[in-house]
């Protein structure tokens, strides 16, 4: 008699959890497109830097509300982090894409959005973190060299791309620089990755 409510028990189990797993909101879909951790005057800020860049993208068909959220190069507990602040353009639009500067210089321009780190050229981690501070798309990347972009293909490949193609879509084709003058260097020192 007594394994009978039992068994009643978990086959209502059964029939609860997947229906509330319907119904469970999924995760938005914003993932890093592409990232250069060593600009050479590919795209440039307002004031005239080439500071290292990533690029968030909406591929979903809601708006996403990034306020909250953060980047980071050091995943983990204890790793250091910029959260994306309370402003109309860290809300994506569908399909939209958002261009952050990895400057270690988060107050350099008021209309731009900065980090309070950059990308090391020669490998690291890149990582967007919920406001609860979870993983949502993290990437390990080997070195780069000047000028190259890491691109997303699908979520589960990047590449090595030429022809970087900052705030667009990654098969968009190349791009003219924004930057004044634009100039390159093959002897130019990479400041130090922090």
């Amino acid at each position: 008699m007594i394994r009978t409510p039992m068994i009643r028990a978990a086959s209502f189990l059964t029939l609860i959890l997947p229906a509330a797993l319907l119904f469970a909101e999924p995760p938005p879909d914003v993932y890093i497109s592409e990232f250069m951790a060593a600009n050479d005057r590919t795209w440039c800020s307002s004031n005239g830097d080439d500071p290292d860049w990533i690029e968030i993208h909406n591929a979903g068909e809601e708006v996403v509300d990034l306020a909250g959220w953060s980047l980071t190069d050091q995943p983990g507990p204890d790793g250091r982090r910029w959260q994306f602040p309370q402003r109309e353009e860290v809300k994506l639009q569908p399909g939209a894409y958002l261009l952050v500067f990895a400057s270690n210089a988060p107050d350099s321009d008021p209309q731009e959005l900065h980090t309070n780190f950059r990308l090391c050229q020669n490998g690291e981690s890149v990582a967007l973190l919920e406001p609860d501070g979870s993983v949502h798309d993290g990437l390990r990347f080997p070195g780069q060299d000047r000028g190259q972009s890491f691109v997303r293909i699908d979520r589960d490949r990047i590449e090595l791309s030429d022809t970087p193609t900052p705030g667009k879509s990654n098969d968009s084709g190349p791009m003219e620089s924004n930057c004044v003058s634009p100039w390159r260097s093959e002897n130019r020192r990479q400041p130090p990755c922090s």
